[in-house]
């Protein structure tokens, strides 16, 4: 069939060999695919592809598949992975890097800090879009409608929505495509503090 002539033979593998270890689990299949092709930027070993029938694994280059430059691509997947020193340096060499968007979601590196919880990575990427000369959208919406105000109250960082509430100034009354405001994604246990300033 067409379809097999797209794989390149890569040996036989024999039925005692053990999968890979199963990949990080993200909502874009792009991030999945660029952990199998970049290397590991967080500490990790790499992971080898294991070839199979059923996996798109074993395809070397999903390179012509991502629409974006190499250094665009790499840090995507460095914020949406959580790898805070490597996107570190990625800024330092091209600060617009910091304007990109996942052409997914439509998240900003705004909006993965804010799913991941880090205040301090978020102060310390405000100052320096500063001194960069850079304006960050900080009510930038998803695909999705949400902001990143909306992330850090759905994941409960309470942190990082005094972060973007006091120090960087997002608006809090902003709707997403549901129709809810930050507020509303709230959970029980938030700080009386939190509600006030979601002006809730």
């Amino acid at each position: 069939p067409p379809s097999q002539s797209l794989v390149p033979a890569q040996g036989s593998q024999t039925p005692e060999s053990s999968p890979p270890a199963p990949l990080p689990v993200f909502r874009s299949i792009r991030c999945q695919l660029a952990l199998l092709e970049l290397p590991d930027d967080c500490g990790r070993q790499p992971r080898a592809a294991v070839p199979s029938k059923s996996s798109p694994r074993n395809i070397p280059s999903r390179g012509l598949s991502v629409p974006l430059g190499q250094r665009e691509h790499a840090w995507l997947v460095a914020v949406s992975a959580g790898c805070w020193a490597r996107v570190r340096g990625l800024f330092l060499e091209e600060p617009e890097l910091a304007l990109q968007r996942d052409f997914m979601s439509g998240f900003t590196v705004l909006h993965w800090l804010a799913k991941h919880g880090d205040g301090p990575g978020l102060q310390e990427l405000a100052a320096a879009a500063r001194q960069a000369g850079l304006s960050l959208d900080v009510d930038a919406r998803s695909g999705c409608g949400y902001t990143p105000l909306h992330l850090a109250a759905i994941h409960g960082h309470q942190l990082v929505i005094k972060v973007l509430v006091l120090q960087m100034g997002c608006q809090v009354q902003v709707r997403d495509s549901s129709g809810r405001r930050p507020w509303e994604y709230l959970g029980s246990s938030t700080s009386g503090e939190i509600w006030q300033l979601l002006e809730a």
